[in-house]
């Protein structure tokens, strides 16, 4: 079972506001980029990757993504979706800020966008 300590967060850009929510893949791509918001459901352009409090499977994204979504695909599928998804953050590292695009077929790549974040504008 594969695990992961970071995972990314919404962030906005240029402003570099960073929302707390998770963001997976698409599990049916609609766009051809864009991360999915774990509770909103919302499309986000761009993820800040965060460390996070105790490591998360696959299966364990999935039960969050249920608890607020169906999802289409089979428990089998989504997981492996999941855990390719996970191997992919690997290669990055916190405070990275992440970018996917989606393939015709509906495959994902992962693109680092910048380093850390913008400092965050309009704070006070």
């Amino acid at each position: 079972m594969t695990k992961t300590s970071i995972l990314p967060n919404a962030i906005q850009l240029p402003a570099g506001k960073i929302k707390s929510e998770r963001l997976i893949p698409w599990f049916a791509p609609r766009k051809q980029s864009g991360f999915f918001g774990v509770k909103s459901g919302k499309i986000h352009p761009h993820g800040l990757l965060v460390e996070l409090e105790k490591p998360l499977s696959a299966e364990d994204l999935l039960k969050m993504v249920q608890e607020h979504h169906k999802v289409s695909l089979s428990k089998k599928e989504a997981v492996a979706l999941l855990e390719k998804y996970i191997t992919a953050l690997q290669t990055f590292k916190a405070g990275n800020i992440l970018f996917i695009h989606y393939s015709k077929t509906g495959e994902f790549s992962i693109d680092k966008v910048a380093e850390s974040p913008p400092i965050e504008q309009n704070r006070f």
